[in-house]
Protein backbone atom coordinates (compact mmCIF):
# COMPACT_ATOMS: atom_id res chain seq x y z
CA UNK A 1 0.00 0.00 0.00
CA UNK A 2 1.62 2.87 -0.97
CA UNK A 3 2.18 5.80 1.51
CA UNK A 4 -0.47 8.69 1.92
CA UNK A 5 2.46 11.34 1.17
CA UNK A 6 3.23 9.50 -2.28
CA UNK A 7 -0.38 9.87 -3.14
CA UNK A 8 -0.37 13.18 -2.38
CA UNK A 9 2.54 14.35 -3.92
CA UNK A 10 1.51 12.27 -7.40
CA UNK A 11 -2.01 14.36 -7.21
CA UNK A 12 -0.02 17.65 -6.62
CA UNK A 13 1.86 16.69 -9.40
CA UNK A 14 -1.30 15.63 -11.97
CA UNK A 15 -2.61 18.63 -10.77
CA UNK A 16 -0.12 20.63 -11.42
CA UNK A 17 0.40 18.84 -14.80
CA UNK A 18 -3.24 19.83 -15.59
CA UNK A 19 -3.07 22.94 -15.00
CA UNK A 20 0.08 23.71 -17.06
CA UNK A 21 -1.13 21.80 -20.20
CA UNK A 22 -4.40 24.10 -19.41
CA UNK A 23 -2.32 26.94 -19.38
CA UNK A 24 -0.02 25.89 -22.45
CA UNK A 25 -3.06 25.46 -24.61
CA UNK A 26 -4.52 28.74 -23.65
CA UNK A 27 -1.36 30.80 -24.61
CA UNK A 28 -1.12 29.01 -28.32
CA UNK A 29 -4.78 29.57 -28.69
CA UNK A 30 -4.38 33.52 -27.70
CA UNK A 31 -0.45 34.39 -27.97
CA UNK A 32 -0.73 35.14 -32.02
CA UNK A 33 -4.02 36.73 -31.41
CA UNK A 34 -2.31 38.68 -28.38
CA UNK A 35 1.12 39.65 -29.79
CA UNK A 36 -1.27 40.77 -33.58
CA UNK A 37 -3.15 43.17 -31.11
CA UNK A 38 -0.14 44.76 -29.64
CA UNK A 39 1.60 45.09 -33.20
CA UNK A 40 -1.41 47.17 -34.04
CA UNK A 41 -1.81 49.21 -31.48
CA UNK A 42 1.73 50.45 -31.29
CA UNK A 43 1.83 50.92 -35.24
CA UNK A 44 -1.53 53.37 -34.47
CA UNK A 45 0.58 54.99 -31.49
CA UNK A 46 3.54 55.33 -33.56
CA UNK A 47 5.91 53.16 -31.83
CA UNK A 48 7.44 51.53 -35.52
CA UNK A 49 10.49 50.03 -34.00
CA UNK A 50 8.12 47.95 -31.21
CA UNK A 51 5.00 47.07 -34.26
CA UNK A 52 7.91 45.46 -36.31
CA UNK A 53 8.71 43.17 -33.14
CA UNK A 54 5.21 42.44 -32.47
CA UNK A 55 4.35 41.59 -36.12
CA UNK A 56 7.76 39.64 -36.48
CA UNK A 57 6.55 37.20 -33.30
CA UNK A 58 3.20 37.18 -34.74
CA UNK A 59 4.06 36.04 -37.68
CA UNK A 60 6.43 33.21 -36.64
CA UNK A 61 3.44 32.01 -34.41
CA UNK A 62 1.01 31.81 -37.48
CA UNK A 63 0.15 28.68 -39.50
CA UNK A 64 -0.19 30.18 -42.83
CA UNK A 65 2.01 31.72 -45.07
CA UNK A 66 -0.56 34.56 -45.68
CA UNK A 67 -1.76 36.18 -42.47
CA UNK A 68 -2.85 39.27 -40.46
CA UNK A 69 0.54 39.76 -39.19
CA UNK A 70 2.91 39.63 -42.54
CA UNK A 71 0.31 41.76 -44.51
CA UNK A 72 0.48 44.26 -41.67
CA UNK A 73 4.24 44.17 -40.96
CA UNK A 74 4.32 44.39 -45.24
CA UNK A 75 2.53 47.78 -45.06
CA UNK A 76 4.27 48.95 -42.45
CA UNK A 77 7.79 48.24 -43.96
CA UNK A 78 5.86 50.21 -47.37
CA UNK A 79 5.17 52.75 -44.75
CA UNK A 80 8.47 53.10 -43.91
CA UNK A 81 10.13 53.40 -47.28
CA UNK A 82 11.59 49.92 -46.45
CA UNK A 83 10.24 48.57 -50.10
CA UNK A 84 12.90 45.77 -50.38
CA UNK A 85 11.75 44.65 -47.27
CA UNK A 86 7.60 44.92 -48.25
CA UNK A 87 8.34 43.23 -51.39
CA UNK A 88 9.72 40.21 -50.45
CA UNK A 89 6.76 40.33 -47.54
CA UNK A 90 4.38 40.68 -50.61
CA UNK A 91 5.70 38.25 -53.32
CA UNK A 92 6.00 35.39 -50.83
CA UNK A 93 1.99 36.19 -49.82
CA UNK A 94 1.36 36.62 -53.37
CA UNK A 95 3.10 33.11 -54.00
CA UNK A 96 0.96 31.37 -51.91
CA UNK A 97 -2.36 33.01 -52.31
CA UNK A 98 -2.25 34.92 -55.91
CA UNK A 99 -4.31 37.27 -53.80
CA UNK A 100 -5.49 40.02 -55.83
CA UNK A 101 -5.51 42.88 -53.42
CA UNK A 102 -2.08 41.82 -52.24
CA UNK A 103 -1.03 42.34 -55.85
CA UNK A 104 -3.06 45.57 -56.27
CA UNK A 105 -1.36 46.88 -53.16
CA UNK A 106 2.19 45.40 -54.90
CA UNK A 107 1.86 47.66 -57.83
CA UNK A 108 0.88 50.41 -56.04
CA UNK A 109 4.21 50.31 -54.12
CA UNK A 110 5.95 49.55 -57.37
CA UNK A 111 4.65 53.42 -58.44
CA UNK A 112 5.88 54.87 -55.25
CA UNK A 113 8.95 53.43 -56.28
CA UNK A 114 8.45 54.59 -60.02
CA UNK A 115 8.98 50.78 -60.76
CA UNK A 116 6.74 51.40 -63.88
CA UNK A 117 7.73 48.65 -65.63
CA UNK A 118 7.41 46.23 -62.70
CA UNK A 119 3.93 47.87 -61.84
CA UNK A 120 3.04 48.09 -65.18
CA UNK A 121 3.33 44.43 -65.34
CA UNK A 122 1.18 43.61 -62.56
CA UNK A 123 -1.81 46.02 -63.74
CA UNK A 124 -1.70 44.36 -67.44
CA UNK A 125 -2.13 41.25 -65.47
CA UNK A 126 -4.96 42.40 -64.05
CA UNK A 127 -6.18 44.45 -67.27
CA UNK A 128 -6.25 41.05 -69.18
CA UNK A 129 -8.99 39.48 -66.76
CA UNK A 130 -11.24 42.64 -66.97
CA UNK A 131 -10.44 45.15 -70.02
CA UNK A 132 -12.74 47.10 -69.17
CA UNK A 133 -11.90 48.39 -65.96
CA UNK A 134 -11.42 51.96 -66.08
CA UNK A 135 -8.83 51.62 -62.68
CA UNK A 136 -6.21 49.38 -64.23
CA UNK A 137 -6.35 51.27 -67.49
CA UNK A 138 -5.58 54.29 -66.20
CA UNK A 139 -3.09 52.93 -63.45
CA UNK A 140 -1.32 51.51 -67.27
CA UNK A 141 -1.07 54.84 -68.47
CA UNK A 142 0.60 56.23 -65.09
CA UNK A 143 2.74 53.61 -65.40
CA UNK A 144 3.60 54.25 -69.52
CA UNK A 145 3.65 57.76 -69.01
CA UNK A 146 6.62 57.44 -65.79
CA UNK A 147 8.36 55.59 -68.48
CA UNK A 148 8.29 58.18 -70.82
CA UNK A 149 6.12 56.18 -73.51
CA UNK A 150 3.56 58.93 -73.73
CA UNK A 151 1.90 57.74 -76.86
CA UNK A 152 1.07 54.35 -75.24
CA UNK A 153 0.03 56.36 -72.07
CA UNK A 154 -2.27 58.33 -74.07
CA UNK A 155 -4.15 54.93 -75.55
CA UNK A 156 -5.05 54.27 -72.17
CA UNK A 157 -5.80 57.47 -70.85
CA UNK A 158 -8.40 57.93 -74.46
CA UNK A 159 -9.77 54.38 -73.34
CA UNK A 160 -10.46 55.50 -69.71
CA UNK A 161 -12.17 58.83 -71.32
CA UNK A 162 -14.27 56.57 -73.64
CA UNK A 163 -15.23 54.44 -70.71
CA UNK A 164 -16.00 56.71 -67.86
CA UNK A 165 -15.75 60.10 -69.19
CA UNK A 166 -18.45 61.68 -66.10
CA UNK A 167 -16.63 59.92 -63.44
CA UNK A 168 -13.49 61.08 -61.13
CA UNK A 169 -11.27 57.87 -63.33
CA UNK A 170 -12.50 59.70 -66.66
CA UNK A 171 -11.98 63.47 -65.14
CA UNK A 172 -8.72 62.31 -64.50
CA UNK A 173 -7.60 60.70 -67.48
CA UNK A 174 -8.68 63.75 -69.55
CA UNK A 175 -6.64 65.99 -67.33
CA UNK A 176 -3.66 64.09 -68.21
CA UNK A 177 -4.85 63.95 -71.83
CA UNK A 178 -4.14 67.60 -72.03
CA UNK A 179 -0.82 67.76 -70.14
CA UNK A 180 0.51 65.08 -72.43
CA UNK A 181 -0.50 67.65 -75.23
CA UNK A 182 0.90 70.55 -74.05
CA UNK A 183 4.02 68.21 -73.89
CA UNK A 184 3.96 66.91 -77.38
CA UNK A 185 2.57 70.68 -78.78
CA UNK A 186 6.25 72.23 -76.44
CA UNK A 187 8.11 69.73 -78.25
CA UNK A 188 6.70 69.96 -81.59
CA UNK A 189 7.41 73.70 -80.77
CA UNK A 190 10.72 73.10 -79.62
CA UNK A 191 9.60 75.47 -76.76
CA UNK A 192 10.55 74.24 -72.92
CA UNK A 193 7.82 76.34 -70.85
CA UNK A 194 5.40 77.51 -70.09
CA UNK A 195 2.20 75.06 -69.69
CA UNK A 196 0.67 77.90 -68.20
CA UNK A 197 -1.01 80.07 -70.18
CA UNK A 198 -2.36 82.44 -68.22
CA UNK A 199 1.22 83.56 -67.85
CA UNK A 200 2.11 83.38 -71.16
CA UNK A 201 6.09 84.61 -72.29
CA UNK A 202 5.73 86.55 -68.79
CA UNK A 203 6.14 83.77 -67.08
CA UNK A 204 6.61 84.94 -63.70
CA UNK A 205 9.11 88.01 -64.45
CA UNK A 206 12.63 88.11 -64.60
CA UNK A 207 15.86 89.33 -62.31
CA UNK A 208 17.65 92.33 -63.53
CA UNK A 209 21.01 90.26 -64.84
CA UNK A 210 23.06 93.85 -64.53
CA UNK A 211 22.31 93.62 -60.93
CA UNK A 212 23.96 90.15 -59.71
CA UNK A 213 24.16 88.78 -57.43
CA UNK A 214 20.84 87.81 -55.81
CA UNK A 215 20.88 88.34 -51.65
CA UNK A 216 19.26 85.66 -50.54
CA UNK A 217 17.77 84.94 -46.73
CA UNK A 218 17.62 81.97 -45.43
CA UNK A 219 15.35 81.46 -42.22
CA UNK A 220 16.62 79.72 -39.50
CA UNK A 221 15.19 76.03 -39.06
CA UNK A 222 11.98 75.83 -36.31
CA UNK A 223 9.77 74.18 -37.87
CA UNK A 224 8.61 70.61 -36.82
CA UNK A 225 11.75 68.08 -38.15
CA UNK A 226 13.77 70.59 -39.31
CA UNK A 227 17.08 69.54 -39.71
CA UNK A 228 20.08 71.27 -40.96
CA UNK A 229 20.40 69.13 -44.38
CA UNK A 230 17.75 71.13 -45.32
CA UNK A 231 19.93 74.46 -45.16
CA UNK A 232 22.45 72.37 -47.33
CA UNK A 233 19.82 71.33 -49.58
CA UNK A 234 19.06 74.55 -50.34
CA UNK A 235 22.41 75.98 -50.82
CA UNK A 236 22.53 72.91 -53.07
CA UNK A 237 19.46 74.11 -55.31
CA UNK A 238 21.01 77.26 -55.34
CA UNK A 239 23.97 76.60 -56.37
CA UNK A 240 22.17 74.26 -59.40
CA UNK A 241 20.79 77.41 -60.64
CA UNK A 242 23.81 79.39 -60.68
CA UNK A 243 25.74 76.54 -62.59
CA UNK A 244 22.88 75.90 -64.85
CA UNK A 245 22.78 79.71 -66.17
CA UNK A 246 26.42 80.05 -66.85
CA UNK A 247 27.20 82.26 -63.80
CA UNK A 248 25.29 84.72 -65.55
CA UNK A 249 22.90 84.33 -62.13
CA UNK A 250 24.39 84.58 -59.25
CA UNK A 251 23.30 84.36 -55.32
CA UNK A 252 24.96 85.80 -51.94
CA UNK A 253 23.72 84.47 -48.69
CA UNK A 254 22.78 87.20 -45.81
CA UNK A 255 23.91 87.08 -42.86
CA UNK A 256 21.11 85.62 -39.88
CA UNK A 257 18.76 88.39 -38.14
CA UNK A 258 15.98 86.30 -35.92
CA UNK A 259 14.39 89.44 -34.81
CA UNK A 260 13.45 90.31 -38.91
CA UNK A 261 12.78 86.98 -39.19
CA UNK A 262 10.58 86.45 -36.78
CA UNK A 263 8.69 90.20 -37.06
CA UNK A 264 7.99 89.15 -40.55
CA UNK A 265 5.93 85.76 -39.50
CA UNK A 266 4.37 87.28 -37.05
CA UNK A 267 3.38 89.95 -39.61
CA UNK A 268 2.21 87.09 -41.72
CA UNK A 269 0.51 85.32 -38.90
CA UNK A 270 -2.09 88.37 -38.26
CA UNK A 271 -3.54 88.18 -42.19
CA UNK A 272 -6.64 86.42 -42.63
CA UNK A 273 -6.22 83.36 -44.35
CA UNK A 274 -3.19 81.14 -45.31
CA UNK A 275 -0.24 81.44 -46.55
CA UNK A 276 -1.34 79.37 -49.56
CA UNK A 277 -4.45 81.35 -49.66
CA UNK A 278 -2.80 84.51 -49.87
CA UNK A 279 -0.42 83.27 -52.98
CA UNK A 280 -3.00 81.84 -54.52
CA UNK A 281 -4.96 85.05 -54.97
CA UNK A 282 -2.10 87.23 -55.91
CA UNK A 283 -2.22 89.63 -52.55
CA UNK A 284 0.60 91.60 -51.94
CA UNK A 285 2.57 89.94 -49.12
CA UNK A 286 3.32 92.35 -45.56
CA UNK A 287 5.99 94.14 -46.03
CA UNK A 288 9.11 92.32 -45.37
CA UNK A 289 11.74 93.93 -42.75
CA UNK A 290 14.47 91.64 -44.41
CA UNK A 291 15.66 93.81 -47.32
CA UNK A 292 16.25 90.99 -49.54
CA UNK A 293 16.14 89.58 -52.68
CA UNK A 294 14.91 86.01 -52.21
CA UNK A 295 13.30 84.93 -48.65
CA UNK A 296 13.67 81.57 -47.82
CA UNK A 297 11.39 80.06 -45.35
CA UNK A 298 10.74 76.54 -43.43
CA UNK A 299 7.11 75.87 -42.38
CA UNK A 300 5.13 72.91 -41.46
CA UNK A 301 2.09 74.15 -42.18
CA UNK A 302 1.41 75.16 -45.88
CA UNK A 303 -1.90 72.63 -46.24
CA UNK A 304 -1.36 70.06 -49.17
CA UNK A 305 1.50 71.54 -50.56
CA UNK A 306 5.32 70.60 -50.44
CA UNK A 307 6.64 74.11 -51.22
CA UNK A 308 5.51 77.37 -52.43
CA UNK A 309 6.53 80.53 -54.44
CA UNK A 310 5.73 84.34 -55.30
CA UNK A 311 7.33 86.83 -56.69
CA UNK A 312 6.70 90.46 -56.76
CA UNK A 313 5.45 89.97 -60.42
CA UNK A 314 3.45 87.51 -59.65
CA UNK A 315 1.03 89.70 -57.87
CA UNK A 316 1.56 92.25 -60.22
CA UNK A 317 -0.36 89.43 -62.97
CA UNK A 318 -3.53 90.18 -60.66
CA UNK A 319 -3.43 93.58 -60.64
CA UNK A 320 -5.29 96.07 -63.70
CA UNK A 321 -2.33 97.91 -64.60
CA UNK A 322 -1.13 97.10 -67.83
CA UNK A 323 2.22 99.05 -68.19
CA UNK A 324 4.90 97.24 -66.01
CA UNK A 325 8.28 96.05 -66.25
CA UNK A 326 7.90 93.08 -64.77
CA UNK A 327 10.75 92.94 -62.98
CA UNK A 328 11.45 90.46 -60.15
CA UNK A 329 12.65 92.90 -57.43
CA UNK A 330 11.74 90.39 -54.12
CA UNK A 331 10.78 86.47 -53.99
CA UNK A 332 9.72 84.32 -51.46
CA UNK A 333 9.82 80.44 -51.28
CA UNK A 334 8.10 78.19 -48.56
CA UNK A 335 9.68 74.67 -48.52
CA UNK A 336 7.87 71.98 -45.89
CA UNK A 337 9.59 70.48 -43.11
CA UNK A 338 7.11 67.38 -42.19
CA UNK A 339 5.55 66.10 -45.00
CA UNK A 340 6.10 63.03 -47.23
CA UNK A 341 5.20 62.45 -50.74
CA UNK A 342 1.98 61.26 -49.62
CA UNK A 343 1.16 64.41 -47.73
CA UNK A 344 1.72 62.36 -44.27
CA UNK A 345 3.77 63.65 -41.51
CA UNK A 346 7.25 62.38 -41.11
CA UNK A 347 7.50 59.99 -37.85
CA UNK A 348 8.20 62.18 -34.17
CA UNK A 349 11.97 61.08 -34.28
CA UNK A 350 14.10 59.38 -36.66
CA UNK A 351 15.48 55.53 -35.58
CA UNK A 352 17.46 52.75 -37.07
CA UNK A 353 13.50 51.30 -38.19
CA UNK A 354 12.30 54.47 -39.99
CA UNK A 355 15.38 55.86 -41.17
CA UNK A 356 15.03 55.53 -44.95
CA UNK A 357 11.19 57.55 -44.49
CA UNK A 358 13.77 60.57 -43.46
CA UNK A 359 16.06 59.71 -46.14
CA UNK A 360 13.11 59.84 -48.82
CA UNK A 361 11.99 63.00 -47.31
CA UNK A 362 15.51 64.53 -48.05
CA UNK A 363 15.89 63.74 -51.62
CA UNK A 364 11.98 65.05 -51.73
CA UNK A 365 12.70 68.18 -50.27
CA UNK A 366 15.83 68.42 -52.49
CA UNK A 367 14.00 68.33 -55.55
CA UNK A 368 11.10 70.85 -54.03
CA UNK A 369 13.77 73.40 -53.37
CA UNK A 370 15.12 73.33 -56.72
CA UNK A 371 11.69 73.53 -58.42
CA UNK A 372 10.44 76.30 -56.30
CA UNK A 373 13.78 78.21 -56.91
CA UNK A 374 13.18 78.03 -60.32
CA UNK A 375 9.49 79.75 -59.79
CA UNK A 376 11.94 82.48 -57.70
CA UNK A 377 13.89 83.03 -60.97
CA UNK A 378 10.42 83.44 -63.05
CA UNK A 379 10.27 80.22 -64.97
CA UNK A 380 6.60 78.67 -65.08
CA UNK A 381 5.85 74.84 -64.89
CA UNK A 382 7.32 72.55 -67.80
CA UNK A 383 5.62 70.04 -69.94
CA UNK A 384 8.14 67.46 -69.49
CA UNK A 385 7.50 64.71 -66.96
CA UNK A 386 11.57 64.30 -66.60
CA UNK A 387 12.41 68.08 -65.77
CA UNK A 388 12.56 69.35 -62.25
CA UNK A 389 9.95 72.55 -63.05
CA UNK A 390 7.34 70.19 -64.11
CA UNK A 391 4.02 70.74 -62.73
CA UNK A 392 2.26 69.49 -59.96
CA UNK A 393 2.85 65.92 -61.16
CA UNK A 394 6.33 66.61 -61.41
CA UNK A 395 7.16 63.82 -58.31
CA UNK A 396 5.69 60.91 -60.83
CA UNK A 397 9.12 60.28 -62.44
CA UNK A 398 10.43 60.95 -59.04
CA UNK A 399 12.90 58.36 -57.95
CA UNK A 400 13.56 57.13 -54.06
CA UNK A 401 16.83 55.87 -55.27
CA UNK A 402 18.43 59.42 -55.77
CA UNK A 403 18.00 63.06 -55.99
CA UNK A 404 17.49 64.62 -59.97
CA UNK A 405 19.12 67.53 -61.89
CA UNK A 406 18.63 69.83 -63.46
CA UNK A 407 17.38 68.41 -67.05
CA UNK A 408 18.29 69.56 -70.23
CA UNK A 409 14.52 71.02 -70.74
CA UNK A 410 14.98 73.06 -67.40
CA UNK A 411 18.00 74.60 -68.61
CA UNK A 412 16.92 75.26 -72.07
CA UNK A 413 13.64 76.71 -70.51
CA UNK A 414 16.27 79.41 -68.68
CA UNK A 415 17.72 79.87 -71.66
CA UNK A 416 15.04 80.74 -73.57
CA UNK A 417 13.02 83.00 -70.59
CA UNK A 418 16.06 85.22 -69.93
CA UNK A 419 15.96 86.41 -73.48
CA UNK A 420 18.33 89.93 -73.73
CA UNK A 421 17.49 93.17 -73.30
CA UNK A 422 20.32 95.59 -72.95
CA UNK A 423 22.09 92.92 -70.86
CA UNK A 424 18.85 92.44 -68.64
CA UNK A 425 18.79 89.45 -69.69
CA UNK A 426 14.51 90.31 -70.20
CA UNK A 427 12.99 90.27 -73.39
CA UNK A 428 12.18 93.38 -76.43
CA UNK A 429 8.61 92.82 -75.86
CA UNK A 430 6.20 91.38 -73.60
CA UNK A 431 3.13 89.70 -74.33
CA UNK A 432 0.68 89.00 -71.34
CA UNK A 433 -3.21 87.68 -71.65
CA UNK A 434 -5.16 90.57 -70.10
CA UNK A 435 -8.87 90.34 -69.41
CA UNK A 436 -10.12 92.16 -72.44
CA UNK A 437 -7.47 90.61 -74.74
CA UNK A 438 -3.80 89.82 -75.32
CA UNK A 439 -1.68 93.28 -74.50
CA UNK A 440 1.75 94.13 -75.67
CA UNK A 441 4.59 95.76 -73.89
CA UNK A 442 7.51 97.23 -75.84
CA UNK A 443 10.40 97.80 -74.46
CA UNK A 444 12.64 100.27 -74.57
CA UNK A 445 16.23 101.71 -73.27
CA UNK A 446 14.26 105.47 -71.79
CA UNK A 447 12.73 103.08 -69.12
CA UNK A 448 14.28 103.64 -65.72
CA UNK A 449 15.29 99.97 -64.27
CA UNK A 450 13.89 99.03 -60.83
CA UNK A 451 16.15 100.31 -57.98
CA UNK A 452 14.79 98.19 -55.67
CA UNK A 453 17.50 95.18 -55.25
CA UNK A 454 21.15 97.04 -54.75
CA UNK A 455 23.87 96.93 -57.66
CA UNK A 456 26.25 94.96 -56.10
CA UNK A 457 29.24 93.35 -57.79
CA UNK A 458 29.15 89.58 -57.89
CA UNK A 459 32.63 89.33 -56.82
CA UNK A 460 31.94 90.81 -53.73
CA UNK A 461 31.80 88.26 -50.58
CA UNK A 462 28.92 88.50 -47.86
CA UNK A 463 31.31 87.36 -45.30
CA UNK A 464 30.03 87.25 -41.59
CA UNK A 465 30.78 86.23 -37.89
CA UNK A 466 28.74 84.72 -36.07
CA UNK A 467 26.87 87.53 -34.71
CA UNK A 468 26.25 89.03 -38.14
CA UNK A 469 29.21 91.44 -38.32
CA UNK A 470 32.29 91.47 -40.42
CA UNK A 471 34.64 88.92 -39.71
CA UNK A 472 38.13 90.04 -38.37
CA UNK A 473 40.66 89.61 -41.30
CA UNK A 474 38.27 89.35 -44.39
CA UNK A 475 39.00 92.09 -46.67
CA UNK A 476 36.56 92.33 -49.74
CA UNK A 477 37.49 90.52 -52.80
CA UNK A 478 39.57 92.56 -55.11
CA UNK A 479 38.56 93.03 -59.01
CA UNK A 480 41.49 91.19 -60.56
CA UNK A 481 43.68 88.65 -60.65
CA UNK A 482 47.69 88.39 -60.32
CA UNK A 483 47.34 88.38 -64.14
CA UNK A 484 44.55 90.94 -64.49
CA UNK A 485 41.83 89.31 -65.52
CA UNK A 486 38.49 89.97 -63.73
CA UNK A 487 37.89 87.39 -61.13
CA UNK A 488 34.23 86.98 -60.85
CA UNK A 489 32.23 84.66 -59.79
CA UNK A 490 31.74 83.37 -63.39
CA UNK A 491 35.19 81.93 -63.20
CA UNK A 492 35.19 78.50 -63.82
CA UNK A 493 38.03 77.74 -61.58
CA UNK A 494 36.80 79.48 -58.58
CA UNK A 495 32.41 79.65 -58.90
CA UNK A 496 31.92 76.49 -56.56
CA UNK A 497 34.86 78.08 -54.26
CA UNK A 498 33.03 81.28 -54.33
CA UNK A 499 30.12 79.86 -54.04
CA UNK A 500 31.22 77.83 -50.92
CA UNK A 501 32.37 80.93 -48.93
CA UNK A 502 29.26 83.45 -50.17
CA UNK A 503 27.29 80.45 -48.65
CA UNK A 504 29.43 80.01 -45.43
CA UNK A 505 30.79 76.55 -46.24
CA UNK A 506 34.20 77.63 -45.72
CA UNK A 507 35.51 74.43 -44.71
CA UNK A 508 34.23 72.90 -48.30
CA UNK A 509 35.97 75.87 -49.57
CA UNK A 510 39.25 75.25 -48.07
CA UNK A 511 39.04 71.52 -49.24
CA UNK A 512 38.80 72.76 -52.84
CA UNK A 513 41.40 75.55 -52.26
CA UNK A 514 43.99 72.69 -50.94
CA UNK A 515 43.09 70.76 -53.71
CA UNK A 516 43.99 73.51 -55.95
CA UNK A 517 46.54 74.31 -54.87
CA UNK A 518 48.27 71.40 -54.77
CA UNK A 519 48.32 71.12 -58.29
CA UNK A 520 48.86 75.31 -58.51
CA UNK A 521 51.09 76.15 -55.93
CA UNK A 522 51.50 79.89 -57.05
CA UNK A 523 47.74 80.82 -57.73
CA UNK A 524 48.01 84.14 -55.49
CA UNK A 525 43.70 84.40 -56.02
CA UNK A 526 43.77 80.82 -54.64
CA UNK A 527 46.23 81.19 -51.63
CA UNK A 528 44.30 84.69 -51.28
CA UNK A 529 41.14 83.11 -50.91
CA UNK A 530 42.54 80.15 -48.65
CA UNK A 531 43.40 82.97 -46.51
CA UNK A 532 39.78 84.10 -46.02
CA UNK A 533 38.62 80.99 -45.55
CA UNK A 534 41.21 80.02 -42.87
CA UNK A 535 40.75 83.28 -41.40
CA UNK A 536 36.70 82.67 -40.85
CA UNK A 537 37.66 79.04 -39.45
CA UNK A 538 39.90 80.50 -37.03
CA UNK A 539 42.95 78.77 -38.80
CA UNK A 540 45.39 82.39 -38.08
CA UNK A 541 49.06 81.11 -38.54
CA UNK A 542 48.07 79.20 -41.69
CA UNK A 543 45.86 82.77 -42.92
CA UNK A 544 49.35 84.34 -42.24
CA UNK A 545 51.11 82.29 -44.19
CA UNK A 546 49.26 81.91 -47.30
CA UNK A 547 48.78 86.14 -46.83
CA UNK A 548 52.30 86.26 -46.79
CA UNK A 549 53.16 84.21 -50.28
CA UNK A 550 50.01 85.84 -51.72
CA UNK A 551 52.12 89.36 -51.25
CA UNK A 552 55.48 87.36 -52.18
CA UNK A 553 53.98 86.28 -55.70
CA UNK A 554 52.59 89.77 -56.64
CA UNK A 555 54.36 92.19 -55.14
CA UNK A 556 52.93 95.54 -55.94
CA UNK A 557 49.12 94.17 -57.31
CA UNK A 558 45.97 94.93 -55.85
CA UNK A 559 45.84 91.35 -54.65
CA UNK A 560 48.98 92.15 -52.60
CA UNK A 561 47.04 95.11 -51.35
CA UNK A 562 44.12 93.20 -50.01
CA UNK A 563 46.36 90.56 -48.49
CA UNK A 564 48.18 93.09 -46.73
CA UNK A 565 45.46 94.65 -44.88
CA UNK A 566 43.88 91.53 -44.26
CA UNK A 567 47.60 90.15 -42.63
CA UNK A 568 47.37 93.66 -41.02
CA UNK A 569 44.15 92.67 -38.94
CA UNK A 570 45.23 89.82 -38.47
CA UNK A 571 48.44 91.00 -36.62
CA UNK A 572 46.14 93.84 -34.26
CA UNK A 573 43.57 90.41 -33.44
Amino acid sequence: MQKKSDILNRAIAASLMLVLLIAVGAVQAESFLQCLDRADKLKSQGDDDGAIAAYLVAKGMAGQPVNDARIGLARLYQKLARFSEAEAEYTSMISHSGSLDLKIELAAMYVDEAKFKEAANIYQELSSKAPENARWLLALGVCYEGTEDFDTARDYYQRVVELESATSLGKAAAGRLQILKKTSDSQQKQQAFPICPEFGPVGLGWWNLKKMPIHVYIDQGRSTNYRPSMRHRVLQALQAWQHGSGGAISFVIDPEDPAKEQAFNDAVSKEKGSIVEMVASGEELPEDPIKTGIHIHFTDSLEGALGLSWTNVFTEHFSEKAERSHEITRGHFWLHTNCTGTGKPLPEQETATNAAVFESQDRLFADVAIHELGHCLGLTHSANQSDIMCSGGYMLSHNNASTRNLSSGDLASLRQHYDNFEGTGMPTKVTRVGKDGTITIYRDSARKPSARVENISPIKLATTGAKGGTATGVAPMPPTNSSGGAVTANNGKFSDILFDMQSRSYQAGLQKLTALLAKEPNNAMALYLRAVSEVMLHKYEEATNDYKAVIKLTPGSELATRASDGLKKLIKH
